[in-house]
């Protein structure tokens, strides 16, 4: 199945239901859960799947990805009311990202504040070399070890931490 602009649409899983969308040889999912999606242009919520990795939000529908956008892109996250279903205020994420001019992307999922929380520590947490090297002086040998890693590679896996020093 392609869609209007061409592009295949995901492989469809048992049931109907959408396989995790195409990720990147490297690219791992963070956090996922059903939610709720709407843009800035458009009035009506969609339900569906959040995705975030490494790399992405993505919002998917059974059908197809509806919104992504790369994480370097975004550049505000904020927890605003608006109004969701049955015309209640709740609770959503309002992530503005760059795509040319600014747009801005509401989402309403459970766990909204470790969604944000996340989002914000993958986007728009700084931290400087001065204040890693600061860190590192109060640690042991190991412990600086494995900063230092992190600081390059900005995340590894319990394997690659475990290889870099010599752990069992």
């Amino acid at each position: 199945m392609r869609h209007a602009q061409g592009r295949l649409a995901p492989p469809m899983g048992h049931r109907g239901r959408p396989r995790q969308p195409s990720l990147a040889g490297d690219e791992e999912v963070v956090l996922r859960s059903q939610g709720g999606y709407r843009n800035n242009i458009r009035s009506a919520w969609r339900i569906g799947h959040l995705h975030l990795t490494r790399e992405r939000l993505i919002f998917s529908v059974p059908t197809r990805v509806v919104f992504q956008t790369p994480l370097k892109d975004v550049e505000s996250i904020e927890v605003e009311q608006q109004r969701f279903a049955a015309g209640r205020e709740k609770d959503v994420i309002a992530v503005g990202y760059r795509t040319g001019r600014p747009a801005k992307a509401f989402i309403i999922v459970p766990g909204l504040e470790l969604w944000r929380r996340k989002l914000y520590e993958m986007t728009l947490f700084e931290i400087d070399q001065a204040a890693v090297d600061k860190v590192i002086q109060e640690l042991d040998p190991q412990s600086r070890e494995m900063v230092d890693y992190l600081w390059a590679n900005r995340h590894a896996t319990i394997d690659e931490l475990a290889r870099l020093i010599g752990a069992p």
